[in-house]
């Protein structure tokens, strides 16, 4: 492997690592805030035929809770439970299912920032088959479990990158490919994010690195092949061969 095409990597790791906490930071947001209860005091307002009696049954209803929060949809409890629209003082909103107060089915969320998350949701977290997409246009469609990455999944990078692979926790894990914008690509494994394990390497100009991999540098043993035909065949240590 090249130096550039290390300091590449190298510079794709480091986003990526970014990237992820910029998307910890927006889970946050969204796993911590919480619906606020009905109270006697608060201000709302029903359809002439809603019953809001004491039998319990679900109706619509148009709420401004006392945390200023507003809920506009089926009713239930002292909770939403049905469809219906939140929106939250902070700026983000949410449309879709619930079940005693809690996110849950289908719907979608978003952030002030203009992030987007539209898909499934189980017990107030993002959990099922969704697509998220940034504020910077990244995407991302495939699998989550608590508001993490979790399974199979297509990541598009606004850049023109793409992965598509297994995940764990939020990052590439097990198998995947990653193809760069210029149609160089990896495909093998990877471990909490970067490429590790047995993979293969192809740039764009037809030269290939089989072989293993270590924190996104060539380490053990393994193959290059020029595009001439060419090949070499030996033991590597952070992309440099030992002799």
């Amino acid at each position: 492997m090249s130096k550039e095409q290390g300091c590449v990597l190298k510079a794709w790791e480091v986003t990526m690592k970014k990237t992820q906490q910029a998307k910890k930071r927006a889970n946050n947001i969204f796993g911590t805030v919480s619906v606020a209860p009905q109270t006697d005091d608060e201000t709302s307002t029903t359809n002439e035929n809603d019953d809001e009696s004491s039998t319990g049954e679900m109706y619509h209803a148009e709420k401004v809770l006392p945390n200023g929060d507003y809920y506009t949809g089926q009713w239930y409890d002292s909770f939403p439970h049905g469809h219906g629209k939140y929106l939250w003082t902070d700026g983000c909103t949410y449309i879709g299912e619930w079940y005693n107060g809690k996110t849950m089915g289908k719907g979608k969320f978003g952030w002030p920032s203009g992030a987007t998350y539209e898909g499934e949701f189980k017990s107030g977290y993002m959990d099922g088959t969704g697509t998220y997409t940034g504020p910077s246009g990244d995407t991302y469609r495939g699998q989550w479990v608590m508001n993490l990455k979790h399974g199979h999944g297509i990541k598009s990078f606004a850049n023109g990158d793409v992965y598509d692979g297994e995940w764990r926790r939020g990052l590439q894990e097990a198998q995947g490919k990653y193809r760069w914008r210029d149609e160089s690509y990896y495909i093998g494994e990877w471990k909490n994010g970067s490429i590790c394990g047995k993979g293969t390497f192809v740039w764009s100009d037809g030269s290939r690195y089989d072989g293993f991999w270590d924190d996104g540098f060539p380490s053990g043993n393994g193959t290059f092949k020029w595009d001439d035909g060419s090949f070499y065949v030996g033991h590597w240590l952070h992309s440099k061969l030992e002799t």
